[in-house]
C-alpha cells in the first residue's frame, strides 16, 4: 500500500520484476533480498522484523 515499506525475501531467486510491475508492485520502492540459504533467509526476516523498519515482509 501507498506509504508502507515492503521487503521481499526471494529465497528461490525467482522474482520477475517486469511481471511484478505489471501486477502493480512499485519495484523501485520494494526492498529485495536474495539470500543464498534458507538459514540466511530466516536471519534476514528476523532482523527486518526486529528492526521495525518495514511494514510488510513477504
Amino acid at each position: 500500500r501507498e506509504g508502507k515499506t515492503c521487503a521481499f525475501i526471494d529465497a528461490e531467486h525467482a522474482l520477475d520484476p517486469v511481471y511484478a510491475k505489471k501486477l502493480g508492485v512499485n519495484i523501485d520502492e520494494l526492498l529485495v533480498s536474495q539470500p543464498d540459504t534458507g538459514e540466511q533467509a530466516l536471519e534476514i526476516c528476523d532482523a527486518l522484523a526486529r528492526s521495525g523498519a518495514v511494514d510488510v515482509i513477504v
